[in-house]
């Protein structure tokens, strides 16, 4: 008998290890946000809902590894555009003129949302930056790392 729970406890074991566990599987509901952009406009959450899919982008301007992320999605942003995905990059913790002035500097056009305080990534549950969360148009997170989905189109 211990024989067998040894070999079911490694075989769970060895199929937890090869599988990538994203702790938003379960597709639980997107916390509602009222943000401000660059240019004072709020954009609100339940503004696409049933309307288009989001990818969510938490980021801040002192992480090297976000702004190359950053790069790679401003070059991607018609493609998004073209598939129906709204790309909307949150700014954790930082003041507007200092995010603004990051923007300009090095030629973002992504849509950029401003949390001063950075409260939305508790909502979001936001471990490390960048982090992506894939916001289907239901309003379900169908996806949460701090890597970008290859297979995103399939997530939606």
């Amino acid at each position: 008998m211990k024989k067998y729970l040894v070999v079911i406890f490694l075989l769970l074991a060895f199929i937890l290890i090869q599988t990538k566990v994203s702790f938003a599987n379960n597709n639980r509901l997107a916390a509602e946000f009222g943000l401000k952009d660059l240019k004072g406009n709020t954009v609100e959450l339940s503004s696409f809902k049933n309307k288009q899919s989001l990818l969510l982008v938490f980021w801040t301007t002192w992480c090297p590894f976000c702004q190359r992320e950053l790069n790679e999605l401003n070059s991607r942003l018609e493609a998004f555009s073209k598939e129906g995905v709204e790309l909307l990059a949150i700014n954790l913790g930082e003041q507007v003129y200092k995010v603004d002035n990051f923007v300009k500097a090095n030629n973002i056009n992504l849509k950029v949302l401003v949390s001063p305080d950075g409260a939305i990534a508790d909502d979001y549950k936001v471990v490390g930056v960048p982090t992506y969360a894939l916001v289907n148009k239901n309003g379900e997170i169908v996806f949460q790392d701090n890597s970008f989905p290859a297979d995103y189109k399939k997530l939606l």
